[in-house]
């Protein structure tokens, strides 16, 4: 016998309704009955019910739309369950209201289009009813609308923290033996709990730390189950900021994930925690508070947790202050981690490391690694001071560390001199997120010993166990972690040059392994970085394939040239990579960050007397590009001229260089409003390209295109036209008609002939941009809603009003999946739709429209603001 299939239907509407309305309800029914949808009544006893909503989001994936009819007994029911209206707020599935008797919904405001038929008959709003019904679906509503059909449920959507796999990447492990400063972890909790915001810090400002980070790390492990996502930032320099921040788009699966403009994805990522709540964003590091406001969300409904560095933060509210272990807790914490009972011995070295929890983690691991007593290590702890303090050695908290560390610095030299050399290395980079299986193809920088054991994974996994072993690293997720303080002692060491103290404290090698700490290193050591870093470090940033590598490598490489320009070492290293930087920067539109980087790499090569390299050439159109993009028109020209000097001498005289460089000046002029200044260097780059590589050239594209615009902006609208046609040209024949390239050259002759007054020529390009923007990024993307938007300027102008509206609908319905419903982009397409509605008269569609927008501006930028204003006058029908 045959199983039977039992496969619900796909159903296109279910219409929810009460009972008393059930006349309306099956008039709606057969009106999308008899186009051919297959649609389900459901009275509202039944749909009023948390299952109904579950059942309704799952066939919603499938391309099924919700249609309630909205009248006072229906509204009320649905107000008594909170996770409706929610369900509506937030989206969930898609919806078509039908506005039935009278009934207050100006508090709704996620219901932005409905169905009139309070005043009128099914018959006279059929029309409405089938439109929005089609547009919902994304199916073609006329011969005017712009869209190919699209099933509902391909349509991207914003993800919603409940549909994402739980996110916790924390960089640190967990500490064995946690002792806490009293209710400390309850208090901070409870702050965050209330006030959606908490600071930590350690210590006031060059004194020694008490455990921030351990008691970080362990509020963000006992609260994980809290939180879906939790996201940690590495905040001490803005370029690292943005780069983490921007890594949670990737998590979120939000569109702009892979945007250029990394401060684009900040937005995005910013306006997404404004929308979703539940997750705990941890700012590590900040220099102040000034540094991370840009980055935390519109609105407060998760939390912020900001680790600091010092009691600089005092002014900031809901702060917490670590304080320091009281004896006995030390001597606990002690007991507990070596598993021994000798309490009084316990105390005796807890006081002598002032309780400092480092000193306290690395005496531990020493004790359990050397298998010795703690009276044992009390009397060498005591010894190792001694000398320190007879050495002339200053700061009570300073020595603690140093005295410690000494003994398990000393240990692994004698156990694995190359697990010491790694130690050496690690001193110079970036505190957590070291992976050092990056650095293989530099290897050759470093000593022979160690460079044997960088290029055997199993030599290096040993290496990092033991490090590990004796408290001096952390290991988490694949990467390593090594203590700011450890960092810091290890290159002050490193950098003392030749001395008893040190001689004594770490224990010379023997004369073949020449890497004992016993002379002044450091530099050396700076330099061996250098070149193992340039070698993983991408050379060309301008592919976003290579963005990721050099993402993960950027922290390490800012660290390594930091004290690089401190010991005045390896200019020419130091030059190369901040040119790499820069590059980078520049592409990522971190524009100030980028013009630092390129800056330092000019500096640098000064320094070297290296006037003509190609590096040089390569820094100046760097510099120029980012002065063209940062506004400074003037200084960008000076530094291209520049460039065109060094291009045009015997290094790059009829060049793919020299071609560059007029494109960049091109730039600077036009953007600086200079057009004939402009269309000559364009004209000359044309002229080199096409000598090089014949016509058919993405840089010939690229000639033809500016051309085109400079064209544009001078009212030279046929020759405009004739070089964005050449330009269409080659792109064809060069990516074909699926490229995103043939968005823009569309986009562009659009403008053109909807600027020539050939309305039609204008609205085929428009709607061949949206076709293919809408194929390779799909209909949820911002960018269509952008093509969409102008597309519907130009129907605007050209007095379409219907057709401008049905374009505006579109881009808000992207917007405000992506966005969410409260953001300012969405308020400005809701502002153009109530200008549309106004046009057709449509007063409370109008009304509505700008309600919206004015609530958003208001939340947002307060009543004072000129978009607010604006609203507000629009819904007085006068002037702002």
């Amino acid at each position: 016998m045959e199983e039977q299939d039992t496969q619900e239907p796909i159903l296109d509407f279910i219409v929810s309704y009460k009972d008393s309305e059930a006349p309306w309800a099956e008039a709606v029914a057969h009106v999308l009955r008899a186009v051919g949808y297959q649609v389900e009544l459901r009275p509202w006893a039944y749909t009023a019910s948390k299952p109904f909503l579950e059942e309704v989001k799952q066939r919603g994936e499938q391309g099924t739309c919700l249609v309630p009819i909205l009248t006072p007994a229906y509204m009320t029911t649905v107000h008594a369950e909170h996770y409706w209206f929610e369900a509506f707020k937030r989206g969930y599935f898609p919806v078509l209201p039908v506005w039935g008797h009278e009934c207050e919904i100006d508090n709704l405001l996620f219901v932005h289009e409905y169905v009139d038929l309070r005043d009128s008959n099914i018959d006279r709003a059929r029309p409405a009813l089938l439109d929005m019904a089609r547009e919902l679906r994304g199916e073609p509503s006329g011969p005017a609308e712009i869209a190919t059909p699209v099933p509902v449920a391909e349509r991207k959507q914003a993800v919603r923290i409940e549909d994402l796999v739980p996110v916790r990447r924390i960089p640190f492990e967990r500490a064995e033996c946690y002792t806490a400063s009293g209710n400390l972890l309850e208090e901070l909790q409870d702050c965050i709990q209330r006030h959606h915001i908490a600071v930590l810090f350690g210590h006031p400002a060059g004194e020694l730390g008490y455990g921030r980070r351990k008691t970080c790390i362990e509020f963000l492990y006992r609260y994980a189950e809290s939180y879906p996502i939790i996201w940690v930032v590495r905040a001490h320099h803005p370029a690292v900021l943005a780069e983490d921040y921007a890594k949670l788009a990737q998590v979120i699966k939000l569109p702009e994930a892979g945007a250029r403009d990394l401060a684009y994805t900040v937005q995005a990522v910013r306006r997404w925690l404004s929308a979703n709540p539940r997750w705990l964003l941890v700012f590590n590091e900040p220099p102040d508070y000034e540094s991370v406001q840009q980055y935390l969300p519109f609105s407060p409904i998760g939390h912020v947790l900001i680790a600091a560095e010092s009691g600089e933060w005092l002014k900031v509210p809901h702060h917490f202050h670590i304080r320091g272990w009281s004896r006995a807790e030390a001597a606990q914490y002690l007991l507990r981690r070596t598993a021994q009972s000798e309490e009084k011995f316990a105390e005796e070295i807890a006081s002598q490391l002032d309780y400092c929890p480092l000193s306290l983690s690395l005496a531990s691991a020493y004790i359990n690694q050397q298998h010795v007593s703690l009276d044992e290590y009390a009397v060498r702890l005591r010894d190792r001071l001694k000398l320190l303090h007879e050495s002339g050695g200053k700061g009570r908290s300073g020595l603690m560390i140093e005295a410690a560390l000494s003994l398990n610095v000393g240990a692994l030299g004698d156990a694995m001199p190359d697990a010491l050399s790694f130690m050496k290395g690690f001193a110079y980079l970036h505190s957590y997120n070291i992976v050092p299986g990056a650095f293989v193809e530099g290897a050759n920088a470093l000593p022979k010993s160690m460079a044997k054991v960088v290029q055997r994974p199993k030599s290096v996994e040993a290496a990092v166990k033991l490090m590990r072993s004796w408290g001096l690293l952390e290991e988490q997720y694949g990467s390593i972690a090594v203590h700011t303080r450890i960092r810091a002692t290890l290159r002050k060491w490193l950098e003392a040059g030749p001395s008893h103290v040190i001689h004594e404290a770490i224990p010379a090698l023997t004369p073949s392994q020449s890497f004992s700490l016993a002379r002044a290193e450091g530099p050396d050591w700076v330099k061996r970085m250098l070149k193992l870093l340039l070698a993983a470090f991408p050379d060309e940033n301008k592919d976003a394939a290579a963005w990721p590598q050099t993402g993960r490598l950027l922290p390490h490489a800012l660290e390594l040239l930091s004290h690089a320009q401190r010991l005045g070492v390896a200019k020419d290293d130091q030059a190369e990579l901040w040119r790499r930087i820069g590059e980078y920067l520049m592409h990522r539109e971190l524009l100030a960050l980028a013009r630092e980087a390129f800056e330092h790499s000019r500096a640098a090569d000064e320094h070297t007397l290296i006037t003509g390299s190609k590096r040089r050439l390569s820094v100046l159109c760097g510099l120029g590009q980012t002065l063209t993009y940062s506004g400074d028109y003037q200084a960008a020209r000076e530094c291209l001229e520049e460039a065109r000097k060094l291009a045009s001498g015997p290094l790059g005289k009829g060049s793919s260089e020299l071609s560059e460089v007029y494109v960049l000046l091109g730039n600077a002029y036009r953007r600086g409003g200079d057009t004939d200044g402009s269309l000559a260097y364009y004209d000359k780059a044309l002229e080199i390209d096409k000598r090089l590589h014949g016509d058919a050239h993405e840089d010939v594209l690229r000639d033809y295109i500016l051309l085109g615009i400079t064209r544009q902006q001078q009212g030279d609208l046929s020759g405009a036209w004739r070089s964005f046609e050449s330009a269409l040209s080659i792109q064809q024949s060069i990516f074909g008609p699926e490229h995103i390239s043939l968005a823009r050259v569309s986009k562009c002759l659009g403008q053109v002939f909807h600027a020539m007054g050939d309305t039609l020529k204008a609205q085929a390009y428009l709607r061949r941009a949206i076709d293919v923007t809408r194929a390779i990024h799909g209909l949820g993307h911002p960018s269509v809603a952008e093509a969409y938007e102008e597309y519907g300027d130009v129907l605007m102008t050209s007095h379409d009003i219907p057709g401008a509206r049905r374009a505006y609908k579109q881009a808000f319905r992207t917007l405000e999946a992506v966005y969410g419903p409260d953001d300012p982009r969405v308020a400005e397409i809701a502002m153009k739709l109530g200008d549309t509605a106004n046009a057709l008269q449509l007063n409370d569609k109008a009304r509505a429209a700008y309600e919206r927008a004015f609530f958003i501006y208001e939340r947002r930028f307060g009543l004072e603001d000129g978009r607010t204003r604006k609203a507000r006058a629009a819904l007085a029908g006068g002037p702002a």
